[in-house]
């Protein structure tokens, strides 16, 4: 799969996690989390759709995002599995930050993939 097709299925998975928590639904939240834990690599080096001064430092935001993905989705799950919805809520919402802090940062600088010959 292609660094795109990730991210659209991780886009999936914080909906799933969002609807889960306003529907109270702890399974739906349990679900896009483990979307989250266990998803695949893309079929490349992510960081290969960044023209090539841009890549050491998209390569270091996704090491630091995927802790910090890790970590509000820990806290997501934590909300959810103790019933504390408001909990839940908040992490999401970190969650969501996270995600949009590095597209904005990064979504004009990439490139598309496969590379297109001239």
């Amino acid at each position: 799969m292609s660094y795109k097709e990730l991210m659209s299925i991780m886009g999936r998975s914080t909906g799933m996690m969002q609807e889960g928590v306003l529907t109270q639904n702890r399974e739906l939240v349990e679900q896009g989390a483990n979307i989250i834990f266990t998803h695949p690599a893309p079929n490349h080096t992510p960081w290969a759709i960044m023209q090539p001064q841009d890549q050491e430092g998209f390569k270091q935001a996704l090491v630091t995002y995927d802790k910090v993905l890790d970590l509000n989705t820990n806290a997501i799950l934590k909300g959810s599995r103790s019933l504390d919805w408001f909990a839940a809520s908040a992490a999401l919402s970190e969650l969501q930050t996270a995600c949009l802090s590095c597209h904005v940062q990064w979504k004009d600088k990439a490139q598309k993939w496969p590379p297109v010959s001239k």
